[in-house]
């Protein structure tokens, strides 16, 4: 399902968020795909719900959005001196820059790999980066043409 590609059933009345958010619902896995565009929000929305509900998600990013968060991450962010964790410094939500359109797509990406967590404690926080669209296929193959063994993944979540 993709609502780019007009393939999310929704209602007349409901909103696109809504629409989005009961997709997540439904499906049977998550491919979320991050990229410099930060759009309407929905889907860090779409990401955090699949997570809660803990939906297999397969996490993809454009290359230099680890570039960007690594050169940014010393003005955006500081390090707990407790947690020795990185927590915000400065929120800066909706600052467009030339290459990314809203600085909330490194929180986005900081919560797939979960950034928040000591290192130890990460499951699931494998964001695989991309350049072009053969990377996106290299790994869209190597993790989900093998149908039997993805159907043994999704199983726990929908029988």
């Amino acid at each position: 399902m993709n609502s780019h590609y007009g393939t999310i059933q929704n209602r007349p009345g409901q909103s696109n968020e809504e629409a989005c958010l009961e997709a997540v619902e439904d499906c049977h896995l998550v491919l979320a795909i991050i990229r410099s565009r930060y759009g309407s929000g929905i889907t860090l929305k779409e990401i955090c719900r699949a997570i809660e509900i803990e939906k297999p998600v397969w996490k993809i990013a454009e290359q230099d959005i680890e570039k960007f968060r690594q050169l940014l991450k010393p003005i955006l962010y500081a390090t707990d001196a407790t947690t020795n964790l990185p927590v915000a410094r400065v929120l800066v939500p909706n600052r467009k820059t030339g290459v990314l359109d809203d600085l909330r797509i490194i929180d986005l990406y900081n919560l797939c790999i979960q950034d928040h967590l000591p290192v130890s404690e990460r499951r699931s926080n494998w964001v695989q980066s991309y350049e072009d669209v053969d990377d996106v296929f290299r790994f869209l193959e190597t993790n989900l043409k093998d149908v039997d063994r993805v159907r043994q993944i999704i199983q726990p979540t929908h029988p």
